[in-house]
């Protein structure tokens, strides 16, 4: 899968597991001078008071079962 495409499954994951989420791109993927083996920086803004582990395992583990079968690192920072 090409990186445009990745990116568009990461946005469409975050929409069925944290629809609420704000989602940021940053890192080399976002400045566009990101690499073959560069990975994925996203920061997950969640609105609630207190995340839980379930809350963030909620939320990371479909970008993790992305992540193994396409091969390219994606590094979730989930926040409140």
């Amino acid at each position: 899968m090409e990186r445009p495409e990745l990116v568009d499954k990461i946005k469409e994951i975050l929409r069925k597991v944290a629809p609420q989420a704000e989602v940021f791109l940053y890192g080399s993927e976002a400045r566009g001078d990101a690499h073959v083996d560069s990975d994925i920086d996203l920061l997950i803004l969640i609105d609630k008071e207190k995340l839980t582990f379930a809350d963030i395992t909620e939320i990371t583990y479909p970008l993790y079962d992305l992540e193994l079968s396409e091969g390219v690192s994606i590094s979730p920072l989930v926040c409140t």
